[in-house]
């Protein structure tokens, strides 16, 4: 639930039951001052009482909850200017890492590592160039871009975050090895066929994205630089590629032995897959 709708609730459930008790409170105090003088005129000071407290109560609580609406609502942009980034809407670099590590902890808390996760860093290729050539205000278009592919593209429950000036990190809970890579290379493709600049004069877009995948509990720092050391060959490997790798969780290094695997995604170069028509970010 939406953390402001919830603080009304709760607020809105508490001010019911002081205004039923308030309420009911001042008929039967209304009742029992005029009791002494015969049951007609004790029952009409009851109702009397009873619509004075209700009344009063109404106009009280009114007030009482607009007030907390603007408190809620002061303190909730607050909380997303402090969690998110102002450019793109993601998350920015200390929430991701609040929310992955929270996420691998809860994860096996529950029993469930069987299923294992991968970290995957997304860094945009070339992205200096593209603000040396069209400005800057079309690489922050670029990177708006990239962040709604990224966006769009994962499940609810998947965790995305802008962690560094082109650089993106996502979190896939539950998927390792072959289905991480599908993730991935799908991602990829799709900002593939992104590009920036004017109609006459495209400036195509691609990432290149570094992951590692892991089935025990193991320290974000740990993960991030394992994923880090895989960007890194993604880039030195040309560019606009996958790289993923999976770790143990003694050393934090990629795994070796039977069981464990190291996966690579080349970018096609033979040009046998069709590539989709650019997608028009920015023109002028």
């Amino acid at each position: 639930m939406n953390p402001q709708r919830q603080i009304l609730k709760s607020t809105g459930l508490e001010f019911l039951l002081i205004f039923a008790l308030t309420t009911i409170g001042g008929a039967i105090g209304g009742y029992s001052l005029f009791a002494s003088r015969g049951t007609e005129v004790a029952a009409e000071a009851f109702q009397f009482a009873f619509t004075i407290s209700a009344i009063v109560g109404a106009v009280h609580g009114l007030f009482f909850m607009q007030r907390i609406w603007r408190l809620s609502s002061a303190n909730s942009g607050l909380f997303e200017a402090a969690t998110t980034d102002g450019l793109t809407h993601l998350l920015n670099r200390v929430a991701f890492r609040q929310l992955a590590t929270q996420a691998i902890r809860s994860a096996w808390r529950r029993g469930d590592d069987g299923a294992g996760h991968t970290l995957l860093i997304v860094d945009a290729d070339h992205f200096k160039r593209i603000n040396d050539k069209l400005g800057h205000a079309t690489g922050d278009k670029a990177l708006v871009a990239i962040a709604t592919v990224l966006k769009t593209s994962l499940r609810a429950d998947d965790i995305v975050g802008r962690i560094g000036g082109e650089e993106f990190a996502v979190f896939l809970r539950g998927a390792t090895g072959k289905e991480a890579e599908k993730v991935a290379e799908r991602l990829r493709a799709a900002v593939n066929r992104l590009s920036v600049g004017s109609a006459r004069a495209p400036v195509p877009l691609s990432i290149s994205i570094g992951g590692v995948s892991f089935h025990q509990p193991l320290p974000f720092d740990i993960l991030y630089r394992s994923a880090d050391k895989a960007l890194y060959k993604a880039k030195a490997n040309g560019r606009n590629r996958v790289e993923l790798e999976a770790v143990t969780p003694e050393a934090g290094r990629p795994a070796r032995g039977p069981g464990n695997t190291r996966w690579a995604t080349p970018v096609r170069t033979d040009h046998t897959e069709r590539r989709a028509p650019a997608l028009r970010v920015v023109q002028g």
